[in-house]
């Protein structure tokens, strides 16, 4: 007799190996993603936008602690120590964060309590989800520390202020000549000493108000009939 034809077994198509391919690298570039983030010197979270709770914070929180302090995942970033001087425009910028559109960045400078002592800190928001009328839900943000370039900053700020006070106070006639011998700031002293106004003077090149031997001046200074000599270059008022 003749054997029944045996029926092959039908086994299930093998998975696609480019779809395991990128499964793998999904998990892998997540797995990266979330070292680096971790490793990152800013503090990141993610907060939701009408309370202000953080629902996930990246990273160790005690390493967070030079940057931010009392904060963590489940807690209010309102409950950061900010300086009250910055308090108020801090409230009033995170309510306008409502209209905060994709791929938009914002950032506010403010000063934060900590390890005893005020510190600068940039507070930069992102959209990280929105609700159902496409306003902001959830923030991602990042805090960094910012601290040595703002006290820089204002005192460079205060430096130029002082600078610029002595500068138009000055009974010496003084002016800042740009790269094009054309002038970019002048006192009082100086209009009185070429006698003709602001206006009329920042309208002229140098060489239409001063008589000029030899002028080799470049962003320096300009002076009236009380410093007739600057460097290498003489200069007169023209009559």
């Amino acid at each position: 007799s003749v054997a029944p034809p045996v029926e092959p077994v039908q086994s299930l198509p093998d998975e696609p190996r480019d779809r395991r391919h990128r499964d793998s690298s999904q998990t892998l570039g997540a797995s990266r993603a979330e070292r680096v983030l971790a490793s990152s010197p800013d503090v990141i979270m993610v907060v939701e936008a009408e309370t202000r709770t953080i629902t996930m914070m990246v990273g160790d929180v005690n390493a967070h602690v030079p940057i931010v302090e009392g904060l963590s995942a489940g807690s209010s970033l309102s409950d950061a120590t900010v300086h009250p001087d910055d308090r108020e425009e801090l409230d009033r910028w995170w309510d306008e964060l409502v209209t905060l559109y994709k791929d938009e960045v914002r950032h506010l400078e403010v000063r934060m309590w900590i390890q005893k002592a005020w510190a600068w800190r940039d507070i930069r928001v992102s959209k990280f989800s929105s609700d159902s009328e496409g306003l902001l839900a959830e923030a991602l943000v990042v805090i960094r520390d910012v601290h040595e370039r703002m006290e820089y900053l204002h005192l460079l700020q205060n430096s130029e202020k002082a600078w610029r006070v002595v500068f138009y106070d000055s009974p010496v006639g003084l002016a800042v000549v740009d790269r094009e011998g054309s002038f970019a700031v002048v006192n009082d002293s100086f209009c009185g000493a070429v006698g003709r106004s602001r206006e009329a003077v920042l309208a002229q090149d140098v060489s239409l108000v001063l008589q000029t031997d030899v002028l080799n001046v470049e962003g320096g200074f300009l002076y009236g009939k009380e410093r007739p000599q600057i460097g290498r270059a003489s200069c007169r008022e023209r009559v």
